[in-house]
């Protein structure tokens, strides 16, 4: 069963990652409708330090979550088979979750604030454990399959927190065992190619060559969940090139 599995990587303290007091009942955004029958959940745990500011990077992401979600919206297929969470780094802790699973059609973009230090190692496991947390309570409390996960960790890489390494590959084992989808994208001049193939796996590294990348990686990622969620489940898909690179899913 994937709850019991899932048990066994979790800690104590991650378990700590859990679901905002809207969304205990496992049904954030879905009072009146229910759950559909399958759904995707999509993270992105994106870099919010000062660097990330620079030539308007914050307004990029913002912008782009934006149109991510409003044309989420205007897929039937998409605007209530698809939830989506952010996080990024906190003010008085290492990382914050400013968006709890919400159905596309319910997204809004959330305002970043800058961080006080970059804190990759953390972001990146709370990014995972946060959806392998959501399947499991889909497992095991309602009658709804979820598909294979994504999670988008973006950033430069340059982080500290050596005290969540082993945290940080004990969810990356984690989630290649349940199949999740993770990407990590490489932002800014010398983003830490050593941690970025650390916690990455081969053809879902990409780098982003400047800020305006945003406006090329929102509408690719629209058309990512557009292609898996018209592909058969279970097996693989090439998906559209992006920055120089195909990126392989699961689906």
């Amino acid at each position: 069963m994937l709850g019991k599995s899932i048990d066994r990587i979790l800690s104590a303290k991650l378990r700590s990652v859990r679901l905002s007091e809207e969304s205990a009942t496992g049904q954030a955004g879905w009072e009146t409708a229910g759950l559909p029958d399958t759904l995707t959940q999509v993270v992105l745990g994106l870099d919010n330090s000062p660097s990330m500011a620079a030539n308007g990077g914050k307004r990029e992401m913002g912008d782009g979550l934006t149109l991510l979600g409003t044309e989420l919206d205007k897929d039937p297929a998409l605007r209530n088979s698809i939830e989506l969470a952010v996080w990024s780094f906190g003010q008085g802790a290492p990382t914050q979750m400013l968006t709890d699973f919400v159905p596309a059609s319910r997204f809004s973009a959330p305002t970043f604030r800058d961080s006080h230090a970059t804190w990759v190692y953390k972001l990146f496991r709370d990014s995972i454990a946060h959806l392998l947390e959501r399947s499991r309570q889909l497992d095991e409390e309602f009658d709804c399959d979820a598909r294979p996960g994504w999670v988008f960790v973006a950033s430069d890489f340059q982080t500290a927190d050596l005290e969540f390494r082993d945290a940080a590959l004990q969810m990356k084992a984690a989630a290649a065992e349940h199949g999740l989808n993770v990407v990590l994208l490489g932002c800014g001049a010398r983003p830490d190619e050593r941690v970025m193939h650390e916690l990455g796996e081969p053809g879902r590294i990409l780098r982003m060559q400047e800020v305006k990348s945003w406006r090329e990686f929102f509408p690719w990622l629209v058309r990512s969940l557009r292609t898996a969620s018209r592909s058969l489940p279970g097996r693989q898909v090439d998906l559209d090139p992006i920055f120089g690179h195909i990126v392989r899913a699961d689906v």
